[in-house]
């Protein structure tokens, strides 16, 4: 059985975040795991047990220091 590629997606704003998952989803015919967050803390939780295949990052979320 073939595994499927995980993304995750970390973006602050739940309409982009919707936007991103609406286009993955329409140009991927289903390939992907979609996981989204919206912070820095959730995300370094989650990958602290996952490796994802891919992370699309917005670079100022509300929890994250330069």
């Amino acid at each position: 059985m073939l595994t499927k590629n995980t993304i995750l997606i970390v973006e602050k704003s739940s309409e982009l975040r919707k936007l991103y998952r609406q286009y993955l989803e329409e140009n991927s015919s289903n390939a992907y795991n979609i996981i989204e967050f919206e912070t820095a803390t959730q995300t370094l939780i989650y990958c602290q047990e996952q490796i994802p295949d891919l992370i699309l990052v917005d670079f100022i979320l509300p929890d994250a220091t330069v």
